[in-house]
């Protein structure tokens, strides 16, 4: 099990912790997309690299909770 569980596992489920996770990482996706979207919408203008930056931002993340849930995880 990831470590990150470890420490709340006590006071939550592992299926609520799970649950979190999945939807801690489409937040980040949806995240994502909107910022490429508005970054695409201004392409050209100096706040497309702001929308590009903070969507790179959302990507990191959304990387962050892929890599710490296990395949078996996001069956649950």
């Amino acid at each position: 099990m990831p470590r990150i569980f470890v420490a709340i596992e006590d006071s939550m489920s592992r299926i609520k912790i799970v649950d979190y996770a999945k939807n801690a990482l489409l937040d980040e996706l949806y995240a994502e997309a909107i910022y490429s979207r508005l970054a695409e919408y201004y392409k050209g203008k100096d706040i497309s690299g702001k929308f590009e930056e903070l969507a790179k931002i959302e990507r990191r993340r959304a990387n962050f909770w892929k890599n710490t849930m296990s395949p078996l995880d996001m069956l649950l």
